[in-house]
């Protein structure tokens, strides 16, 4: 989510349900620390935050001005143990063929959870719906 495009009122409601201060709060005590030369520590107890965390966003307001007051994302940058994409398509593949999550766990050499954590992705947990995308041969 980029906040730079996003007015002022959109990004108060956007803070995260354990945020002691909105982006108004934040951007008002960078402003009375840096602007108004108010204590640090005095406003910091105003605001009901700790030292260190209105130091951080001093901060952040210092290094990237006005932008540097939104939350940043909690989310991972990397995931550096997912499953490669290889062993994602050939598990895809195997489910698609009808074959049951055991034995895919053991033909791909991953845990049966993590073969049933990509196919609950892939719309494809219940063994009918995997084999259905197949056209089954008519009976007369």
């Amino acid at each position: 989510m980029n906040f730079s495009d996003m007015s002022p009122e959109l990004i108060e409601d956007r803070k995260h349900k354990n945020a002691r201060l909105s982006f108004a709060a934040r951007r008002d005590l960078a402003e009375d620390v840096i602007e108004r030369k108010a204590a640090l520590r005095a406003a910091a107890a105003q605001r009901g935050i700790t030292v260190s965390t209105a130091r951080k966003w001093i901060r952040r307001y210092m290094e990237h001005g006005v932008a540097g007051l939104h939350d940043d994302s909690s989310r991972p940058h990397r995931s550096p143990r997912a499953t490669a994409p290889d062993k994602v398509a050939a598990i895809t593949e195997l489910r698609r063929k009808g074959l049951s999550m055991t034995h895919i766990s053991r033909q791909v050499g991953c845990s049966v959870s993590t073969v049933s954590r990509i196919c609950g992705q892939t719309g494809l947990s219940l063994r009918q719906t995997a084999t259905s995308a197949q056209p089954q041969g008519v009976i007369a």
